[in-house]
């Protein structure tokens, strides 16, 4: 996909509560903000509203020049201090051109993918330390942001929320939650596959 979008239609997205929301002085009302995003959110603002989710940005409007500093100051640090592996960086490109054409073909936009990456394996090693291809279409949505390091937050905290996932017992739970929910909703289909003894990881 070219354009990463969180909406159904931009004309279901109501924009203008977004803006009183934003706009606010002093402090961003962080749920009603997620009340807003349900139905999606408005191009222009995406950048702004996603890192107000992701709590990347602060709420207290009051903190947020300092808070910006140090988290630019951070990310300035981290890529001076980069040790990802060539390899692991070798397999990353080659995913993301494989996947992603049009973007591995624009140098900007491959680099700042790279560097992302680079950064995040280099802090996430213990976590990470094999290269999982998923990275590549995890971090691909956010490219749409303009600051190199909104983009490194952003993927970092996002990937906070669902890194349990990339475990094998994470990996183990989320099967196991799935069959749970296909036994309720598709029974029939469940029994299916009992009865032929056709193994989850065979169609998962």
């Amino acid at each position: 996909f070219d354009s990463p979008s969180l909406i159904v239609g931009e004309a279901d997205v109501p924009r203008g509560a977004f803006s009183e929301l934003l706009e606010s002085e002093v402090f961003i009302d962080l749920q009603r903000l997620r009340d807003s995003a349900r139905n999606g959110v408005p191009a222009h603002m995406r950048q702004t509203v996603w890192k107000y989710l992701l709590q990347v940005s602060i709420l207290d409007k009051s903190e947020e020049v300092t808070h910006v500093k140090r988290q630019l100051e951070m990310y300035q640090y981290i890529g001076k201090h980069v040790s990802t592996s060539e390899e692991c960086m070798r397999l990353v490109m080659q995913a993301c051109k494989r996947h992603y054409t049009k973007l591995f073909a624009d140098p900007k936009s491959r680099q700042r993918l790279e560097k992302v990456l680079h950064c995040y394996l280099t802090v996430h090693k213990q976590k990470h330390n094999f290269f999982t291809e998923a990275l590549v279409h995890l971090v691909r949505p956010f490219i749409i942001f303009e600051q190199v390091e909104d983009m490194y937050y952003c993927f970092s905290a996002f990937m906070s929320m669902i890194g349990s996932r990339f475990t094998v017992e994470g990996l183990r739970q989320s099967v196991a939650s799935f069959l749970m929910l296909m036994q309720h909703v598709l029974p029939d289909l469940h029994d299916h596959f009992g009865e032929e003894t056709v193994e989850p990881n065979q169609w998962l």
